[in-house]
């Protein structure tokens, strides 16, 4: 699943590069390649953090809509290369984990307390 090294055709390096240029059925490629390393990254981030309202894979879809914006408007261009753009995703993740996190173990959101279906019910019997 891992794609060739280098920046040809095929390549993560060329999949950012035709994402930049506007085409996004390049995205899929990288998503497929970074998903799962992110989603690690994501879960190491969280650490004891992680909840039902916490969601590891919640802030790495997050990490990837603002990627796919912000590439789409060029914002990228020096990081063209593979690992300068596993850098960026690294950062973008890492950040979304922890404003996710932070939002939801808000005081004003509950303090990270969620309440399933069934302690609702063992509380009306």
């Amino acid at each position: 699943m891992n794609a060739p090294s280098g920046s040809g055709p095929g390549t993560i390096t060329d999949a950012f590069q035709r994402l930049s240029a506007g085409e996004r059925q390049a995205a899929e490629p990288i998503c497929r390649h970074f998903f799962p390393k992110l989603l690690r990254v994501a879960a190491a981030t969280l650490g004891r953090r992680r909840s039902a309202a916490v969601n590891p894979e919640d802030a790495v879809q997050s990490a990837f809509v603002t990627f796919w914006k912000r590439a789409e408007k060029g914002e990228f261009a020096d990081d063209t290369h593979r690992e300068g753009l596993w850098h960026l995703l690294c950062l973008i993740t890492k950040r979304k984990a922890i404003r996710h996190a932070l939002t939801e173990l808000a005081q004003k959101r509950g303090g990270g307390r969620v309440i399933n279906e069934s302690s609702l019910r063992a509380g009306t019997e």
